[in-house]
């Protein structure tokens, strides 16, 4: 009777259990079941079997299974087995009629957490789909509706590892596991009769079928399916306990617990949950606006391919070397280092607000030089954040509009999950993968192959849109100039589509740009950008030159040839950062560091990205820009900043 499958066999399953499983179920029950068995044989039930009749097939099921966990609680009544205490906290129900409660799925049946407030989607343990046929080999429909009931459970439920779906085709079940990395599926046997009349093999296979499956809900939730144990409530608390000296830690759920150790839990009920797309596969993420120690803070729990860089470890490293403008890491942890080749990791930060956009929305009636002044200083903080994230070995990579929040005229890069390690020979990518447990030359190649497809395309650079296989900098700092030209066009709403924005595939957005940004003076309009100050002008300017004079005439090469030399330079940065301060009023006197607090490292001298021998960088000729000497505003005047 023990399953055997390497597909569903985890550490935790001991031999023990099995031991349990077999004396339980097999010796003890064998009579108590057959009891059972013998009475559904006689029953009406049978006479409509799912091989003509699917409502009836799920009927049958529902039934089975009711008498078998009956048949289990009454043998082990007065006993403590704590495999049927589990089974025991399970309930069917039918759900053919109308879709279950939480989404838009009319699942045949489903195994339900009982002790749950509510029997909704959130509560579901094991979703069922009926078929009356046999199908040795899924239809792509088929297995379509069972990955979509997969996929609804990854969405409502946080704390998913893995998603089983149980498929009754015929008189066989089949139990499939979503992975994020894919699908497995193993055959659990037979287990109902061709006819009203049994042969003993035949009840035979169906105990051993029967024993399968009922092994796999002996299995707590936090053995099979999720990072915790779910089954006594909803996940509304999470207490993320860490192991002694180590950046692993152990999800609680249980509120008696979370009592007891003092330490405050993350309220998940009264949070916000950002709905974003979640792909059925590949990486992603829950996350949750929320209180936590009477301030705002975001938790986000992330799964993550274990071949790729960890976002906490991230984190850790800009912590290190004291970047400004990042999100403060109120705590950070791995959940869990490698399940089906993900790893689960989960972030509390503080809020950092929201948009540029909408942090200029808010204020619309702030008059033009007003709101050019918040994006100026906007494109300071965050090119202060980029190169001080540069020299400390860290590059982001993808820099959107959702990736830059302002609060309270602070900004911040946040969504870490795409950066890389560069390596600045201090030791760092060695250091954090002993921390969060990762293996060097894997990550850091498949990090290195990701670079030409890494990021948000609206925003990209125009090397990078073009297939460019290294990523500097410099690529971060344009993507941030199309954020604040993405944001004023926003809030000015005249173009809801203009050229320099509209994207029908990576080479001609980066053609198009290239255009644009060839006519320095008019590309402005192309942006979707009609009323701006001088100041936005002079700001244009400075950036304009740094990413495109710098190293050559934009329209000769940067935007056809993939391999196009881009250098870094810290002169450079340096001089872009004083350039962006001296327009900002109040701001000019001030004496900035523009390297890390702390880094082990003076800076990165001039590094050139394609080639590994270092070049010297071109000194443009171009005078420059005329910068326009008008201060353009609309009606009304100008209000005070809130906190946002």
């Amino acid at each position: 009777m023990a399953y055997h499958s390497k597909t569903i066999i985890r550490p935790e399953m001991t031999e023990a259990i099995l031991a349990a499983l077999k004396m339980g179920i097999k010796a003890e029950n064998d009579r108590s079941i057959e009891k059972q068995l013998d009475a559904l044989n006689g029953a009406e039930l049978l006479l409509c079997l799912g091989q003509k009749n699917e409502s009836g097939l799920v009927r049958y099921f529902g039934e089975l299974f009711s008498l078998v966990k009956d048949a289990i609680t009454e043998v082990s009544e007065g006993s403590s087995n704590q495999w049927a205490e589990n089974i025991s906290k399970y309930e069917g129900l039918e759900h053919q009629t109308k879709p279950i409660t939480g989404g838009k799925h009319k699942i045949d049946f489903a195994i339900h957490y009982s002790s749950h407030s509510k029997m909704d989607l959130a509560s579901v343990h094991l979703p069922v789909e009926a078929k009356s046929e046999t199908h040795s080999n899924l239809s792509i429909d088929c297995f379509g509706q069972l990955a979509d009931y997969g996929y609804a459970l990854w969405t409502s439920q946080p704390t998913r590892l893995f998603a089983p779906v149980l498929y009754l085709h015929g008189c066989e079940t089949r139990l499939l596991i979503f992975t994020r990395g894919g699908c497995r599926w193993v055959d659990l046997g037979q287990y109902c009769f061709a006819n009203s009349k049994p042969r003993p093999h035949e009840a035979k296979a169906l105990r051993d079928s029967l024993g399968r499956l009922f092994f796999l809900l002996s299995l707590s939730p936090d053995q099979f399916g999720h990072f915790c144990d779910v089954s006594s409530n909803n996940p509304i608390h999470l207490l993320f306990l860490h192991r002694q000296d180590s950046t692993v830690v152990s999800a609680i759920t249980d509120e008696d617990v979370i009592r007891q150790n003092g330490n405050p839990s993350v309220d998940i009920a009264k949070g916000k949950k950002f709905e974003r797309p979640i792909n059925p596969r590949g990486r992603f993420a829950h996350v949750y606006s929320l209180i936590y120690r009477r301030r705002p803070a975001v938790l986000k729990l992330s799964w993550t391919p274990t071949n790729r860089l960890p976002e906490c470890a991230v984190y850790d490293a800009l912590t290190r070397a004291k970047v400004e403008h990042i999100p403060n890491v109120i705590d950070s942890g791995l959940i869990c280092e490698d399940s089906f080749g993900y790893r689960v990791e989960f972030l509390l930060i503080q809020d950092c607000g929201v948009s540029l956009a909408q942090y200029l929305k808010r204020r619309s009636s702030n008059s033009i030089e007003d709101q050019c002044n918040t994006v100026t200083s906007a494109m300071l903080d965050v090119t202060t954040c980029l190169k001080q994230a540069w020299a400390a070995g860290i590059i982001h990579r993808d820099i959107s509009a959702g990736n830059i929040a302002i609060r309270n005229g602070c900004t911040t890069i946040i969504d870490w999950g795409y950066a890389k390690t560069i390596d600045t020979g201090s030791g760092l990518i060695s250091d954090l993968a002993e921390k969060w447990r990762f293996d060097v030359d894997q990550v850091v190649d498949n990090e290195d192959t990701h670079d030409p497809i890494t990021g948000t395309p609206l925003y990209m650079s125009i090397p990078v849109l073009v297939g460019a296989t290294k990523r500097s900098v410099v690529d971060d700092i344009e993507s941030a100039l199309y954020v604040v030209l993405d944001a004023v066009r926003e809030v000015q709403a005249v173009a809801p589509k203009p050229i320099g924005f509209d994207f029908k595939n990576n080479r001609t957005l980066a053609f198009v740009r290239a255009c644009c940004f060839s006519l320095i003076k008019e590309c402005l309009p192309q942006f979707g950008v009609y009323w701006h100050s001088s100041t936005f002008d002079r700001l244009l300017a400075v950036v304009h030159k740094f990413l495109f004079i710098r190293d050559g005439y934009i329209g000769s090469s940067l935007a056809m040839v993939p391999s196009f030399k881009r250098t870094v330079d810290d002169t450079a940065l340096d001089n872009l950062l004083s350039d962006i301060e001296e327009l900002l009023p109040g701001r000019s006197d001030k004496q900035r560091d523009t390297g890390p607090i702390g880094s082990t490292i003076a800076g990165i001298k001039r590094v050139e990205i394609s080639d590994p021998e270092p070049v010297k960088g071109q000194t443009s000729n171009l005078k420059r820009i005329r910068e326009s000497k008008e201060n353009i505003r609309p009606a009304g005047g100008s209000t005070n900043f809130g906190s946002e």
